[in-house]
């Protein structure tokens, strides 16, 4: 309670400071810099850093006006209600009276002035972002539909492929070349210290390869044919990544920090290949650690990732091949671009770029997409899933590569790595999913939330149940503004629109919240939990101290629980932004309703809430209603429906469930009463039999032996004697069978003992 309170200070403290810095923007200042930042786009020589700053600075602006808006409005508002306590003018009202009118009317007339300005200022504002965007897409479409060599230009692309052979040519020149650059010290430097530098970094490389192997030896895969548990085999993927990727890391940034500090490679341009070499394979590396750890190709029982061995060894080999490949190409396509090289042997590069990328996704969308050995049962004449996604996928890499050769090599680039990139996000946001849930699971099952908190795993489960639930519609959502920024979309005004939508938007003259609809909903189940824990709480403390009637404490609960549902609306609505006055609406139009003619909704509505929160009746209880017999299945605001023993649905309307008497084979247990009822001719011991039903009752199956079975001789008629046994069962629902069990043992008992069953119908 105390730590709510803190909150609560916290809170209050946070507004007040908020309150404070905050400062009311000048509308003619706004107006002005809102007018300077429409001519700059309207010239058009922004850059994309200028529209993204301008989209910035517009959407603060925005929020500033819209913050002074609010407190204007609430401004006029409370003038309104002052206006309204004046009263309608008259003539015999003072002259003090006539100077607060006159006052406030001046005020209103103010404040709806600014208003009205605010909201001019908010419409220029979406004048300014339409035409962002439309300056965006027309620079992104500007640059995809530029258009380079064509293969069908023979000797222009005869020249550039003639281009790309001398930029081969010249790698492989460059050392000499280097060499050769060099003045007479530094090549004598060189050669003295050759072997030297060659030394050290075999032993650099050796002492790399020895630590990885010391970690992967004793803390990594050890054992393939044991089954690990879920601890053992983080632990081991953590260390495993340390000696695969965070060690041959280390060893390659330290030799790119050798580079940029040595003065030797400043001249030609080996310095700048070695530097992109050291680069891309230190980010390859990285690569090949992440997938090993994730597929464990080698050991299967050590995989995080539930894939067989034949498929996670294919997926890996995709992989590392596809990386090496892309990366290859993209470095040296970054060398060209450094050295400035000829554009003919940057096209050729971004060709073969675009060749190794399809090359790849080709061969790892086959990888994730194999199938086990057995085969899989499909319809005739079609084609299973993954086939028509291979086909897909092969159609898609052939018009990405016959746009590259018609010359849109930035159109082909386009698609492809947008295509690429929007799968590693979906992998990454399903790997992140996977993640969190299972670091809540693991959460929620520390000893500490029953031990200290005395929360029931039954909560613990649904907490759970609700994260997930929660949890895919955020990550869901994160993946798709992540894969439209990825495609070129605006998703910083998509964010902005959606930040305003959640955070109010203005119907009619009503402002709506999704925050706060969702904040008022959570706190009133919050409310609520508060309210049946407190009454759990009298009920087993000091309300259970004091001696009075059982019915007397029932309805003592129900009337705290009525109180608490009462306490979480209006705490509910209060946190919504409500008032009770937004309450006193809603039960007018519910009046309004009734006088209409919903007296039945309302009623059933009513009922439907009392059945959920006092729960007379339960999903899965065997009740008898009106006669009607069967199984709750679903409690709805306005009816509940059974579900009788041959299947069929009773639709039972919840005002009729409380205005007359039901009954709950199932209120406090399952546990049911079986009653037989026999007779027994003349002439055979009483007590005898009574011991025979005894014994059968004690024999047959499924009877509880706590409470125990009875039998009773309860009558004499004419021609019998009638006699009653009564057990019972842990379920109620195996009431029929142990019934039947019991019959068929005194039709097979009562004449090995001598009794005799007359042919006479038993009166029940």
């Amino acid at each position: 309670m105390r730590f709510i309170f803190l909150v609560l200070y916290f809170l209050s403290l946070a507004k007040i400071g908020f309150a404070a810095d905050f400062q009311a923007p000048d509308i003619k200042e706004t107006s002005a810099l809102l007018d300077k930042i429409e001519q700059t786009l309207q010239k058009g020589n922004a850059t994309a850093q200028n529209l993204s700053e301008n989209l910035k600075t517009v959407n603060k602006l925005q929020a500033e006006i819209n913050e002074e808006k609010q407190q204007r409005a609430e401004q006029l508002e409370n003038t309104q209600k002052k206006l309204d306590a004046l009263g309608e003018p008259t003539d015999i009202e003072s002259a003090e009276i006539k100077e607060k009118r006159k006052e406030f009317t001046a005020q209103a007339e103010v404040l709806k002035s600014q208003v009205a300005e605010i909201d001019l200022l908010n419409a220029k504002i979406e004048e300014i972002s339409a035409l962002t965007l439309k300056i965006r897409n027309k620079s992104l479409l500007d640059r995809l539909s530029e258009r380079q060599i064509s293969i069908f230009q023979f000797k222009a692309f005869g020249s550039a492929l003639a281009r790309f052979g001398s930029f081969i040519g010249g790698l492989l020149k460059a050392p000499p070349a280097w060499y050769e650059a060099l003045d007479a010290a530094h090549r004598q430097s060189v050669k003295d210290n050759i072997y030297k530098a060659l030394f050290i970094i075999f032993l650099i490389g050796a002492f790399s390869f020895g630590l990885s192997f010391a970690i992967r030896r004793r803390f990594g895969y050890r054992d393939c044919a044991l089954g690990p548990s879920y601890r053992q085999k983080l632990r081991s993927a953590a260390a495993m990544s340390f000696a695969l990727g965070v060690v041959p890391a280390a060893v390659i940034g330290a030799f790119l920090f050798w580079l940029h500090t040595a003065t030797i490679f400043e001249n030609g341009n080996l310095g700048i290949l070695l530097k992109l070499a050291a680069l891309y394979f230190l980010i390859f590396c990285l690569i090949r650690a992440a997938v090993r750890v994730c597929y464990v190709p080698r050991c299967g029982n050590w995989r995080i990732i539930n894939v067989d061995d034949a498929k996670a060894r294919a997926v890996s080999r995709a992989f590392i091949l596809s990386a090496a490949l892309i990366l290859s190409m993209e470095c040296l396509l970054h060398f060209a671009r450094l050295t400035a090289s000829e554009p003919e042997s940057i096209y050729a590069l971004q060709i073969l770029g675009i060749a190794a990328k399809a090359f790849g996704l080709l061969i790892t969308t086959r990888a994730l997409l194999r199938e086990p050995l057995q085969e899989k049962e499909t319809a005739e004449d079609s084609l299973a899933l993954e086939a028509k996604i291979n086909l897909l996928t092969t159609a898609f890499l052939g018009v990405v590569i016959l746009l590259s050769l018609a010359g849109f090599v930035p159109l082909a680039e386009f698609l492809l790595n947008r295509v690429i990139l929007s799968l590693l996000t979906i992998g990454g946001f399903w790997l992140l999913d996977k993640f969190l849930r299972f670091a809540v699971h693991r959460l929620l099952l520390f000893k500490f939330w029953r031990e200290n908190l005395h929360i029931g795993a039954r909560f613990l489960v649904k907490t759970e149940f609700w994260f997930g639930l929660l949890l895919t519609p955020f990550i869901c959502f994160a993946a798709l503004i992540a894969i439209l920024s990825l495609w070129g979309f605006s998703t910083d005004i998509m964010l902005h629109d959606v930040k305003n939508f959640l955070l109010g938007f203005d119907i009619g003259g009503m402002h709506v919240s999704i925050v706060s609809l969702l904040l008022g909903i959570a706190a009133f189940f919050v409310a609520l939990f508060l309210s049946k824990r407190l009454k759990q709480s009298l009920l087993r403390g000091n309300l259970s101290k004091i001696e009075m009637q059982e019915d007397t404490r029932a309805s003592l609960a129900a009337g705290i629980s009525l109180i608490g549902f009462i306490v979480a609306v209006v705490v509910a609505f209060a946190v919504m932004g409500g008032s009770l006055k937004s309450i006193a609406i809603v039960a007018g139009a519910l009046s309004f309703g009734v006088g209409l003619g919903m007296q039945n909704i309302v009623s059933n509505f009513v009922s439907g809430i009392i059945i959920i929160f006092e729960r007379p009746i339960k999903i899965g209880d065997w009740v008898v209603i009106n006669g009607q017999e069967g199984i709750v299945k679903t409690i709805s605001m306005r009816a509940t429906l059974l579900e009788a023993f041959n299947k069929s649905a009773i639709i039972i309307p919840n005002s009729a469930i409380l205005s007359s008497s039901l009954t709950n084979l199932t209120y406090n247990s399952r546990t049911g009463q079986v009653e037989i009822k026999t007779n027994v001719k003349y002439g055979a011991d009483a007590a005898a039999v009574r011991q025979t039903l005894l014994d059968i009752a004690n024999e047959t199956p499924g009877v509880l032996t706590a409470p125990a079975p009875s039998a009773a001789f309860e009558n004499m008629a004419e021609n019998v004697m009638q006699f009653s046994l009564k057990c019972y069962v842990a379920n109620v629902f195996e009431k029929q069978a142990v019934t039947n069990n019991i019959y068929e043992k005194i039709l097979e008992i009562f004449p090995q003992k001598g009794f005799e069953i007359p042919n006479v119908p038993i009166k029940k």
